[in-house]
């Protein structure tokens, strides 16, 4: 029987190490798309504090709906086209 060299074995065992490697990924894929699709990640009030989101009851009385802030932002959007068409197409201060 032939002696086998040292590069061969080592090949072999780095075709090993990454032929396990890659079975290694293939199983943690399966295992996270499993418990993804039976737990739901929801974020805990200490989660959103650490975020910077105040999570007391009184602070969301006291900003205004999404739906109300976009009404005023379209509204002075069309104010400053309005008065940038007055004013003759020039910004402010340059004509």
């Amino acid at each position: 029987m032939a002696r086998k060299s040292r590069t061969a074995v080592l090949k072999r065992q780095r075709e090993v190490r990454k032929a396990e490697k890659a079975a290694e990924k293939r199983e943690k894929r399966v295992i996270r798309s499993e418990a993804e699709h039976e737990t739901e990640r929801v974020a805990t009030a200490e989660d959103l504090e650490g975020y910077g989101f105040a999570g007391d009851e009184a602070d969301k009385s006291e900003t205004p709906p999404p739906a109300a802030l976009f009404r005023v932002s379209a509204a002075l959007f069309w104010v400053s086209a309005a008065l940038f068409r007055v004013s003759g197409g020039t910004p402010r201060g340059r004509g």
